[in-house]
């Protein structure tokens, strides 16, 4: 697979695991996306300075999904420390 297709894919895996919501699927999504950066990091080490500038464009799209993939993780830990702090201050008779 060249890289341009890892990249495709691994993009296309993390724009699924942005849109959703089953915890079971996410983690499944989650290592597809490990085990496709493993290979495309292997890969990348091995390729030409040509071949990189080509995947410039792919890479900068990635980094925007992973800057919105960590803002909706960012939101899921804030909600659920918000939600802890709430439980701890309540007393219960």
């Amino acid at each position: 697979m060249s890289v341009e297709d890892q990249l495709d894919r691994l993009i296309n895996l993390i724009e699924m695991s942005v849109d959703h919501e089953n915890p079971e699927k996410i983690q499944e999504t989650e290592k597809e996306i490990v085990q496709s950066f493993q290979e495309l990091k292997a890969d990348l080490l091995n390729q030409t300075e040509t071949k990189k500038n080509l995947a410039e464009e792919k890479l900068e799209k990635l980094k925007v999904l992973l800057v919105k993939l960590n803002k909706k993780q960012d939101a899921k830990k804030n909600f659920l420390d918000d939600f802890n702090n709430f439980l701890k201050n309540r007393k219960i008779n």
